[in-house]
């Protein structure tokens, strides 16, 4: 088991590093740095929204709770179906469901 280890370890110790390779890094790395933005944005920003919509912080952590519950559940059940129609189906059909949701949250008056 430690060849497998060490032939891993072998391949990025003397491997070339190319452009492609640092593009893909920095993409990762940017990606990772804005996953979760919204809900630390939405933490800093909540009273003021909270007060435009006119909710109670009962109702907005309702919001926060519903929020994360949500990318839970997409996590446990959306991602095997990955496997079944294929990543790229299905995230497109993601990014265009999510899309329209926050099209109608930017048009939204009340919770509701």
């Amino acid at each position: 088991m430690s060849t497998g280890i060490h032939q891993e370890t072998e391949i990025f110790t003397s491997g070339k590093f190319y452009k492609l390779q640092g593009g893909v890094v920095l993409i990762s790395l940017l990606l990772n740095m804005l996953d979760g933005f919204d809900i630390t944005a939405m933490a800093f920003t909540a009273h003021s929204v909270g007060q435009s919509l006119g909710l109670n912080p009962k109702q907005l952590g309702a919001i926060f709770s519903i929020t994360l519950a949500g990318m839970m559940l997409g996590a446990m059940f959306l991602a095997p179906l990955s496997d079944i129609y294929g990543r790229r189906r299905l995230l497109v059909t993601c990014v265009t469901l999510i899309s329209l949701s926050m099209l109608g949250t930017g048009y939204s008056t009340n919770l509701w």
